[in-house]
């Protein structure tokens, strides 16, 4: 008479069996160790016991890796690298604003702000006092970045295609060499259209000749007849706040 036998393993590594046969009247259970078993899945019990605590550390392991690389990815995007708001990403232009360039507010100390740009553009090109407003004005340049300080404090700027010189403002005509790269929040910037600045900033208010205001900037264009041609070119993007009118 054929007899089976079924074992299931307890944590105290005891083997708990039941025997029965087909057609008795007895079914009877009994626990023995598992050296009673047969000795063919002595080897198999062995290497699944063994392995078991390794498959937990190698599991952990891998937790412990995927956490750390999520923390060491998130601390990089809410630092000062590339893409945070502390500076733009490589090879994006600086925004300028009615309020300022980048984070760098207009009333800020001459101190803060010439770290701030200095650390987004480098170190100053040229300092010196305003040839049209007198000593109480101030200037520091970056390239064709020109900021104005006023007793001290940032009081406006100017972003010119040319270059600021003791008998006036040179227009320039390489546009692509126009460094550092700045641009209003449309985008606009030197060597743009008039008519893509009409496109973009919707209403334009004349202020002079070939002079155009939006949004608190004042745009220059270098029209040479009136009223200004659609293709006119931008000569020059300053805060309306700047002193002197050039």
């Amino acid at each position: 008479m054929a007899e089976t036998v079924e074992c299931t393993i307890s944590r105290s590594q005891s083997w708990s069996c039941l025997t029965g046969s087909f057609g008795a009247s007895d079914n009877g259970v009994m626990t023995e160790r598992a050296s009673s078993l047969p000795s063919s899945l002595d080897p198999l019990i062995a290497e699944a016991t063994r392995r078991m605590p390794r498959k937990r550390s190698l599991v952990l392991a891998l937790l412990f890796v995927a956490l750390s690389v999520g923390v060491t990815f998130g601390f990089r995007r809410s630092s000062g690298g590339p893409g945070s708001s502390g500076s733009p990403p490589a090879g994006a232009a600086t925004r300028l604003s009615s309020h300022g360039i980048g984070d760098v507010q207009l009333g800020a100390t001459k101190a803060q702000t010439v770290a701030e740009l200095s650390r987004l553009f480098g170190s100053p090109s040229r300092r010196f006092a305003s040839d049209a407003c007198g000593p109480t004005y101030s200037e520091v340049a970056w390239g064709h970045l020109y900021g104005e300080f006023r007793r001290d404090r940032f009081s406006g700027y100017r972003y010119l295609g040319g270059a600021w010189l003791r008998s006036g403002v040179s227009p320039g005509n390489n546009h692509s060499a126009v460094r550092p790269r700045l641009a209003t929040g449309d985008g606009i910037t030197i060597g743009e259209t008039l008519q893509h600045l009409r496109r973009a900033e919707g209403t334009l208010s004349a202020v002079g000749t070939s002079r155009w205001s939006s949004a608190g900037l004042v745009f220059y264009v270098s029209a040479q007849r009136y009223p200004d041609p659609p293709g006119s070119r931008i000569i020059e993007i300053k805060s309306a706040t700047t002193c002197g009118d050039f």
